[in-house]
């Protein structure tokens, strides 16, 4: 369900230029099937390792994905060829995402888990003790 949705999605971008020709039809068919097959990765989400790093990641990544989205705007609006493709709004669409992962990734394990190390171990002096073990 989740694939033909984002399929749908992609081929409805290719094919229909104008937002509202049939647009319940064109977005919100493989928005319904994308939301569906997104309910059942649930299952499928603590044996899948790339889905918990995204999961644990997640908040880095939504602090982080604008900076690769401006940068990459800005890269293709100086590409003449590529203004008004829909076959651009794709590949930017799947670059973006894939360069907000990976960077929203690297400050996760470069800033935030630190941080969060650090923080520990400054509340964990201040109380005497050390989060995680049996209060004695």
């Amino acid at each position: 369900m989740l694939l033909l949705g984002i399929a749908l999605l992609l081929l409805a971008s290719l094919l229909y230029q104008d937002a509202e020709t049939h647009r319940a039809l064109a977005w919100g068919l493989p928005a319904v099937l994308i939301f569906i097959g997104g309910l059942g990765i649930a299952a499928f989400q603590k044996t899948s390792a790339p889905l918990l790093a995204i999961g644990d990641a997640s908040y880095s990544i939504y602090l982080a994905h604008l900076f690769p989205i401006t940068v990459l705007d800005i890269i293709f609006n100086r590409i003449p060829m590529l203004e008004g493709s829909a076959m651009a709004a794709v590949v930017f669409l799947l670059i973006s995402v894939i360069a907000a992962l990976l960077i929203g990734h690297q400050a996760y394990r470069r800033i935030e888990l630190p941080t969060e190390r650090w923080a520990r171990g400054l509340l964990a002096r201040r109380r005497g003790d050390h989060f995680g073990q049996p209060v004695r």
